[in-house]
C-alpha cells in the first residue's frame, strides 16, 4: 500500500529548527512555571489514621487536648472543620501542618472533620467521629469482670451505648 511506502529525504536539505525569540522563551517558561503551580497547590494529605467512626483521644481532666496532622504544599493554608468548629493553618517550608484541637469532654455524639487546602482542592471528610479513649485490654480468662459486678452497676448499664 502507499501508507507503507517511505520516501527518499536523498538531496534533501532539511533546515535547522528556529530557536525562540527571547520573549517566547520567557513567556514559556512562566507557562511552564504557572501550570506546575497550579497543580502542585491543594494537595493535602492526611495521615492513614484519618477516617471515619474514629475517636479521637482526650483527657479532657488534665487538659490534654487532641490534634490533627497532615502534609500539604509548602506554606499552602489548610481549613479544618470540626463539627461547627473551624481552625486555620499553614504548612510549613516542607509541607507539613499540625493543629491542636479545642479540648472536649468525652462525647458519644458524633462530629465531622473536614480538611481542605487553600487550592479549592476537594476536602478530605471523615464522618461519625467521637471524643473518648479506647483502651486495649488483654490478658486470660482470670481477668473476667462481668460489668453487673461493678459499682453502680444499673447506672453504668444504661448510660452505655
Amino acid at each position: 500500500s502507499r501508507s507503507n511506502r517511505r520516501r527518499s529525504t536523498a538531496g534533501v536539505m532539511s533546515m535547522p529548527p528556529r530557536c525562540p525569540s527571547p520573549s517566547a522563551m520567557i513567556f514559556l517558561f512562566l507557562a511552564a512555571f504557572h501550570h506546575r503551580t497550579m497543580v502542585v497547590e491543594g494537595l493535602v494529605e492526611m495521615p492513614g489514621w484519618f477516617q471515619d467512626h474514629m475517636v479521637l483521644t482526650t483527657n479532657f481532666m488534665y487538659g490534654e487536648r487532641p490534634y490533627l496532622n497532615g502534609r500539604a504544599s509548602p506554606h499552602e493554608k489548610v481549613v479544618i472543620t470540626v463539627g461547627t468548629t473551624k481552625y486555620t493553618v499553614f504548612a510549613d517550608e516542607e509541607g507539613t501542618w499540625a493543629v491542636t484541637l479545642n479540648p472536649k469532654k468525652y462525647t458519644n455524639k458524633p462530629v465531622t472533620i473536614s480538611v481542605v487546602g487553600g487550592g479549592g482542592s476537594a476536602p478530605i471528610v471523615a464522618t461519625d467521629v467521637v471524643y473518648g479513649d479506647v483502651y486495649l485490654c488483654g490478658g486470660q480468662s482470670n481477668m473476667e469482670f462481668p460489668l453487673s459486678l461493678s459499682l453502680n452497676a444499673t447506672a453504668e448499664i444504661a448510660a452505655a451505648v
